[in-house]
């Protein structure tokens, strides 16, 4: 049986989340570099975060990728952040974050010096991140961490600066895994909770009708 990315997150009935092990498996589990680019779903939650950026005259400083895989997404939100942004992303994976750098450096060279990559986990808090973002972005991320979503809410939180937006994606297909350990309403619900209050919850389905793509975008400490 060949291998398959599923394994890696849910083996024998248990999240595993093996995030290593499928990185050094696969060398783009996510289809990054077709998603970041092409893809419908992903490019609307550009647009949506786009939309509220100019409604909004927000200005980005620092963005924040979390669970940034191949950091095939980097050039996008630098792109909405303008020449003046400066870009981090952080994964799990070490072996992720090695490809991450290597494809800016190749790739993008002349963003190289505006982007910082590193290996890092969302459930444990980094100091040296605190206060520091005026956006966060978590794409199809944030269901991987139900059972310990509270304390993630409370880092994301934390890295963001004062009006500071959070964009995240939120993956929906029929029989998800995801909706085992968190559903999108419960997360939505522990954000509002948590001080942030929502400027766009949309619901996006794919043309073959056999994926749903949720994107919301909330900003920390709104008046």
């Amino acid at each position: 049986m060949s291998p398959n990315v599923n394994d890696c997150i849910i083996r024998d009935g248990v999240f595993v989340r093996d995030f290593e092990g499928m990185y050094q498996q696969f060398d783009d589990p996510w289809n990054q570099q077709r998603n970041c680019g092409s893809d419908i779903l992903t490019r609307s939650s550009y647009w949506f975060l786009g939309e509220v950026l100019r409604a909004r005259q927000h200005k980005l400083s620092h963005v924040l990728d979390l669970g940034c895989g191949t950091g095939h997404c980097a050039e996008r939100l630098l792109f909405l952040g303008g020449d003046a942004a400066h870009y981090t992303g952080i994964d799990i994976s070490e072996t992720a974050i090695s490809r991450a750098s290597q494809h800016v450096r190749e790739a993008w060279p002349a963003l190289a010096a505006r982007v910082h990559f590193e290996t890092g986990d969302i459930r444990n808090l980094n100091p040296k991140l605190v206060s520091k973002f005026s956006l966060i972005y978590c794409g199809k991320t944030l269901y991987y961490l139900g059972p310990e979503i509270d304390v993630c809410v409370h880092h994301i939180g934390a890295y963001l600066s004062d009006g500071g937006l959070l964009c995240y994606t939120y993956n929906q297909r029929d029989g998800s895994f995801s909706n085992r350990y968190l559903t999108y309403n419960i997360l939505r619900a522990k954000l509002l909770g948590s001080g942030f209050e929502e400027k766009i919850f949309a619901e996006i389905t794919n043309t073959a009708g056999d994926e749903k793509l949720v994107v919301h975008i909330c900003q920390k400490g709104a008046q």
